[in-house]
C-alpha cells in the first residue's frame, strides 16, 4: 500500500499539473515518512499548484487553506481551520484517532489542539515497531508465523476468483481497421512519405522489366555480336538503376519505419505513465507490458519495412506484367477478374492464419 502510494504521488509530481487530485496518498504512510511527503512535496514542490487531498488524516489539517468534510457523499462543512475546529463532527473523528493512539481517557473530552497541531520538523524516528490492530483483544493469542488457518485459506481463495483483478488479455478477432494504417501512416511523416515510396517502388519495377524486354530483344536480335556492347551497356544501367532504386528503397522504409516506432514508443511511454495505478497496473501483468514495449516495436522497426516493401513489389510487379500481357495479347486482360478474386481470396484466408501464427508466437 506505501509503496504503490509513493509511486502514485510522485507520477502526479512528475506529471507537473496545474491541478493535482490525490486520494488519500498519505494514508498507508509512515508516521516519520507522512510528516517528510506533507513538507517537501505538498508544501514545498507543489505550493504553486492547485492541490485537493482527500484524506481521514486529521494530523495536517492546520497547515491546509480550506477543510471540507463529508459524511455520506454529502459537504457538512466548508471553512478554514480556525472555523472547523468546533465542529462537532471533527470533535467525533478526533476521539476516534486519539482512541486508537490509546491516549483518550475515559470521560476525558477531546484535545483538539494536541490530534491536530503537528510539528514538521521533527524527524525523529521510533526505534520500536508498533504493530497495531484494532480487531485483537487483550484475551487473543497470537499465531505464531507459519500457522495457517485451512478454512481462511479457501475462503480467500473463492473470493479471489469471485473479485479477479487481472484481466484476461482480449484478442482481436476482426480485421485490422483503417484507423490503424491511418496511424502507421502518421507516425511514418505523411502521405508525402507514402507517395515517395510509391514512386521510387514504380521506377524500380520499371527498370527492372526494361533489362527483361531487353534481353528478349536481344536474343531475338540479327546482329547480336556487332550490337553486343549496346545491349549490354542499355542492360547494365537499367540493372545499375534498379539495384539503387531498390537499395534507395529499402533505406527509406527501414528509416521510416524507426520513426514510425519512436513515435509509437512516444505515445506508449506516455500512455504508461499517465496510466491510473488501480485501473492499469493492479490489472495488467508487468508482462504482458514489457511484451509491447519488446517483441510488438521490434516487429514493427524490423520485420514492418521487409512486409511493405514485398508488398509493394508484388502489386507492382503484377500490375506491370498484366499491362505487358494485355498490349503483346489483349485477351489476357479477360482472366484478370478472376486472377484478382483468386489473390483477394487467398489473401484474406492467408492473413488470418498469419495473425494466429503469430499471436502464438
Amino acid at each position: 500500500g506505501g509503496q504503490k502510494a509513493r509511486i502514485g504521488l510522485a507520477r502526479a509530481v512528475y506529471a507537473d499539473r496545474e491541478a493535482i487530485l490525490m486520494d488519500d496518498p498519505i494514508s498507508a504512510l509512515d508516521a516519520h515518512v507522512k510528516k517528510r511527503i506533507f513538507k517537501n512535496v505538498f508544501l514545498n514542490k507543489l505550493k504553486n499548484r492547485t492541490r485537493i487531498l482527500v484524506t481521514h488524516a486529521i494530523d495536517f489539517l492546520h497547515l491546509v487553506d480550506s477543510i471540507i468534510l463529508l459524511d455520506k457523499g454529502k459537504i457538512i462543512f466548508k471553512g478554514n481551520y480556525k472555523e472547523v475546529k468546533d465542529n462537532m463532527y471533527l470533535k467525533k473523528l478526533v476521539s476516534i484517532h486519539l482512541g486508537n493512539r490509546q491516549s483518550l481517557k475515559e470521560g476525558e473530552g477531546p484535545n483538539i489542539e494536541d490530534a491536530l497541531l503537528i510539528d514538521l520538523d521533527d524527524e525523529k524516528e521510533e526505534n520500536k515497531d508498533e504493530i497495531t490492530d484494532g480487531d485483537k483483544t487483550s484475551g487473543e493469542t497470537e499465531k505464531k508465523p507459519g500457522q495457517f488457518s485451512l478454512a481462511k485459506q479457501e475462503d480467500t481463495i473463492e473470493r479471489a476468483k469471485k473479485g479477479k483483478i487481472i484481466t484476461d488479455e482480449n484478442e482481436e478477432i476482426n480485421k485490422v481497421g483503417i484507423k490503424v494504417y491511418l496511424q502507421y501512416i502518421a507516425y511514418t511523416g505523411g502521405w508525402c512519405n507514402v507517395l515517395l515510396i510509391n514512386i521510387i517502388a514504380i521506377l524500380q519495377i520499371t527498370a527492372k522489366s526494361f533489362t527483361d524486354l531487353l534481353v528478349g530483344s536481344w536474343a531475338t536480335a540479327a546482329d547480336q555480336h556487332s550490337k553486343y556492347w549496346y545491349y549490354f551497356g542499355f542492360y547494365f544501367g537499367f540493372t545499375f538503376i534498379a539495384a539503387i532504386l531498390s537499395f534507395s528503397r529499402v533505406l527509406i522504409l527501414n528509416y521510416f519505419s524507426w520513426i514510425a516506432t519512436k513515435h509509437l514508443h512516444e505515445d506508449m511511454i506516455a500512455s504508461v505513465f499517465n496510466a491510473p495505478i488501480n485501473l492499469y497496473f493492479d490489472m495488467t501483468p508487468v508482462g504482458r507490458i514489457l511484451n509491447r514495449f519488446s517483441k510488438d516495436l521490434m516487429t514493427i522497426e524490423m520485420f514492418m519495412p521487409y512486409i511493405i516493401g514485398f508488398t509493394y513489389n508484388t502489386i507492382y510487379q503484377l500490375i506491370f506484367t498484366m499491362v505487358l500481357a494485355g498490349i503483346a495479347v489483349p485477351y489476357v486482360l479477360c482472366s484478370l477478374p478472376v486472377v484478382v478474386f483468386f489473390i483477394g481470396w487467398v489473401f484474406i484466408y492467408s492473413i488470418s492464419a498469419a495473425k494466429e501464427v503469430n499471436r502464438v508466437q
